[in-house]
């Protein structure tokens, strides 16, 4: 069911800026960490749409990071830090 909501956000938040012709930011997905291991769960070996790689989950293409914070996920575009 996860796997399935990040997939609807996705095609949503793209349809959202093609439809304002607006390029799409770079986005990220922010999950808490046991949001993350079900989304894990729920894709067993398929690893089509969920993998790991150089230490870094990602979803589509999209990169997952944890952050305790959050109760749930949610996709936004990658804040960028200033120095």
């Amino acid at each position: 069911m996860i796997l399935q909501s990040m997939t609807e956000a996705l095609a949503t938040t793209a349809v959202k800026y093609a439809g304002a012709d607006k390029p799409m930011p770079t986005l990220e997905f922010v999950m808490h960490p046991n949001k993350r291991k079900d989304a894990c769960l729920e894709a067993g070996f398929d690893t089509s749409h969920l993998y790991h790689t150089h230490d870094i989950w990602m979803f589509r293409g999209i990169q997952i990071r944890e952050d305790e914070s959050v109760s749930n996920w949610r996709l936004s575009p990658v804040e960028v830090q200033s120095s």
